[in-house]
């Protein structure tokens, strides 16, 4: 799964597509549950979810030995949201 991550990207900016449906869309290719509830807040809950682990893994110091830059190292892109 690690090398998937290397090779394939995540959509960008470029991508046409409303903010929900793209959160939609990153919490399904990383495996994140969306709950369905009355309103839009389970897709708040998974996006926390998602940020909450980013956070956790980036100060792991299991994921991080010998590597002074910490996140440096991840296939990770930056996202823009206008």
């Amino acid at each position: 799964m690690e090398n998937l991550f290397k090779e394939v990207e995540y959509p960008d900016e470029r991508i046409n597509m409303k903010l929900q449906d793209y959160s939609r869309l990153l919490c399904s290719m990383l495996d994140v549950p969306i709950h369905k509830l009355n309103s839009n807040n389970s897709i708040i809950e998974a996006l926390h979810v998602v940020f909450t682990l980013y956070s956790e893994f980036k100060d792991n110091p299991h994921f991080n030995r010998g590597n002074n830059n910490k996140i440096d190292n991840f296939h990770v892109q930056s996202m823009k949201f206008e």
